[in-house]
């Protein structure tokens, strides 16, 4: 897996996932892009996704048919409950269910936006 690539996957998820506001418009509708993204959430994000590509390739769980934007994509759905993930994929036996485990030992993570219009997570 390139660690770049899922991330982009994991980004570009979040901001499609996540309301940026009370009406429940993702901040992908409301024209939010990577580059809205606060420097310390690209940051912790990053990291995240580093753990994860680390725990999947310790535990030996071959992804190499799954592209990694979309490994980055369920990544972020698996991590928020968003009711869709790993475990629902048709990722090889038990390979889905690791892959929720490994997701989950990460902890929730959620975005918001600041009052300074950069995305900072919680």
């Amino acid at each position: 897996m390139n660690v770049e690539s899922v991330l982009g996957g994991y980004l570009t998820t979040a901001l499609w996932a996540e309301s940026a506001n009370d009406y429940g418009d993702s901040f992908t509708c409301l024209g939010y892009t990577a580059d809205n993204y606060a420097p310390e959430t690209m940051n912790r994000m990053r990291d995240d996704v580093l753990r994860f590509v680390g725990a999947v390739e310790y535990a030996g769980i071959d992804l190499g048919g799954y592209s990694d934007a979309a490994i980055g994509h369920d990544l972020w759905l698996t991590r928020t409950r968003s009711g869709a993930g790993f475990w629902d994929g048709d990722y090889p036996d038990g390979a889905g269910e690791r892959l929720t485990e490994i997701a989950d030992n990460l902890g929730e993570c959620w975005i918001v936006l600041g009052d300074d219009g950069l995305i900072y997570t919680i």
